[in-house]
């Protein structure tokens, strides 16, 4: 076993490594996480309420919505 290895196999196996029981209460770490999720649902659905303003706005602004018939065009009720 060469000097690297023994040394780094003397510090892994230490006593003096241990490390405290708990660095940050678990319940700390769930709330956190909790509050991640809900930040990017809500991050989520509004991404999705915008796409769908703009798809209709756009639908809109191009008369995809519009029940007005285009010039030089007859509506079929009147050609019935």
């Amino acid at each position: 076993m060469d000097p690297l290895e023994r040394e780094l196999r003397d510090l892994l196996t230490s006593d003096r490594r241990d490390l405290p029981v708990s660095l940050l209460p678990l319940d700390r770490v769930h709330a956190g996480a909790s509050r991640r999720r809900r930040r990017r649902a809500a991050v989520a659905s509004a991404a999705t309420a915008v796409a769908v303003l703009a798809v209709a706005g756009t639908a809109a602004g191009a008369g995809f919505l519009r029940d007005e018939p285009k010039e030089g065009r007859v509506p079929k009720s009147v050609t019935e």
